[in-house]
């Protein structure tokens, strides 16, 4: 199946503009001087995630809950599938295995995601 110039901008226009939401959505109502627990490289514990939502407001903990966490749901496959379309579309038939590599990224994404989701879940409960 060949993948058209128009599917992959479209993938891409997309991408761009959930990966943006995500960013604005960070910057006006999560960042709170701790950092984004997504964006920490060194990962983080059960003790960080607490001291950050320590951190938010209660309107804040709500967008992070909320449309953050759906929007951190669609954006990691939106942006997984815009890679493999073009790696795919690109590369040649050797090359074309490196799509694995949008596969192993949006699962770990997810993966990450469900356990933020279980400590978040834990301390929802626990106020």
């Amino acid at each position: 199946m060949a993948i058209t110039t128009e599917t992959i901008a479209i993938l891409a226009i997309a991408s761009a503009i959930g990966f943006g939401s995500l960013v604005v959505l960070s910057e006006i109502y999560l960042s709170v001087g701790f950092g984004l627990l997504d964006g920490r490289l060194n990962g983080y514990d059960v003790e960080a995630v607490n001291r950050y939502l320590g951190l938010l407001s209660a309107e804040n903990s709500q967008v992070y809950i909320g449309p953050f966490r759906a929007l951190d749901t669609i954006v990691p496959p939106l942006l997984a599938t815009t890679f493999a379309a073009i790696i795919w579309t690109l590369g040649k038939t050797l090359w074309r295995t490196e799509v694995v590599f949008p596969l192993i990224y949006v699962t770990a994404d997810l993966r990450e995601n469900a356990l933020v989701g279980k400590i978040l879940q834990a301390t929802t409960l626990d106020t």
